[in-house]
């Protein structure tokens, strides 16, 4: 029995040592930065070196080690691009292979390029490359992880593309809408010049891809101003346009001296809307849309416009 504990002891350590023998030392050279700033480079190698160590596949070298060593020889890795300068740095560092690469940016669209590198022959190892469109917070948190396992010679899921989150509910099917609740505060203009404090909100249902439909209450705090409408929304990326029919209050128009007073101008009745704003997300279910918006009465002292500012949310998929 004790022979057999110590068979099974000797074994587990011949697995562990051969599991470390397994492991290649590299060094990771910072990220090439192309237009995106040094500290995202910075930030996205060190995002890199961490994935690379958790393959369980590379001992990976201290950078704050990687740096002494190389202020102590001397050695600037500024412009160390070329397979013959990363022999040299990965001599210097005593370490197997090399990771270099670059991070850049094209429109809306981030990428990375990585080369692994044998520090003895420089030849190329492997390489891998990640596309990331929208958010360079994406390429951090998946795309580093991703390159690190195609590196490493594992199995990589196919990385689902990015969607900006003003934009998520483009995937909706017909069927699918979301519930939206804007509520409202700004400053109305009648069609005398008068200006006054406009509030209110919107409740809609909807989607991208057939747009959204919206119960609208505006009130604006000069002469009693109200309007009720039905309105239809469409937009195109951040960029929203608004147009309806519906109720659209009188303003009140006053005139008169000290000998002479009166009211005239009431025109209570059907108007129209049309509507032009920007969505901002602050979230993926939470946004703020500045508008501008035009009331249209079709009788005399009806219209006014208003700049508004509508916060709100929006919830998940409804069918």
């Amino acid at each position: 029995m004790a022979e057999l504990r110590l068979r099974s002891i000797a074994f587990s350590i011949a697995v562990l040592a051969f599991s470390l023998r397994a492991q290649t030392n590299v060094a990771v050279i910072p990220l090439d930065a192309k237009g995106v700033s040094e500290i995202e480079a910075s930030v996205l190698t060190e995002r890199l070196a961490l994935e690379l160590f958790r393959t369980g596949r590379f001992t990976v070298l201290e950078r704050g080690k990687m740096e002494e060593i190389l202020i102590e020889q001397d050695f600037q890795l500024t412009g160390c691009v070329s397979e013959e300068c990363l022999v040299e740095v990965g001599q210097l560092l005593g370490v197997e292979q090399m990771m270099a690469g670059s991070v850049s940016r094209i429109g809306n669209t981030y990428s990375v390029i990585l080369r692994l590198i044998s520090a003895e022959t420089g030849a190329i190892v492997q390489v891998a490359s990640y596309d990331q469109k929208g958010a360079i917070d994406e390429l951090l948190s998946a795309g580093m992880r991703v390159v690190a396992l195609s590196i490493a010679g594992e199995p990589v899921e196919a990385a689902k593309p990015s969607i900006a989150a003003t934009d998520r509910d483009t995937e909706s099917s017909s069927q699918e809408g979301h519930l939206y609740v804007f509520p409202r505060l700004g400053l109305g203009f009648s069609n005398e010049g008068d200006v006054g404090l406009s509030w209110g909100g919107q409740v809609g249902y909807g989607n991208e891809s057939w747009g959204k439909v919206y119960i609208d209450i505006l009130m604006i705090n000069i002469y009693d101003g109200f309007n009720l409408l039905g309105l239809y929304e469409l937009k195109r990326g951040p960029l929203f346009w608004q147009l309806g029919l519906g109720y659209v209050s009188t303003f009140f128009h006053y005139y008169g001296d000290a000998e002479d007073s009166g009211i005239d101008g009431l025109g209570d009745g059907f108007g129209a809307r049309i509507g032009f704003g920007y969505n901002y997300a602050l979230g993926e279910y939470t946004m703020i849309r500045p508008a501008l918006e035009l009331n249209l009465g079709f009788k005399e002292y009806q219209s006014n416009f208003t700049i508004n500012l509508n916060f709100g949310f929006k919830t998940p998929n409804l069918r």
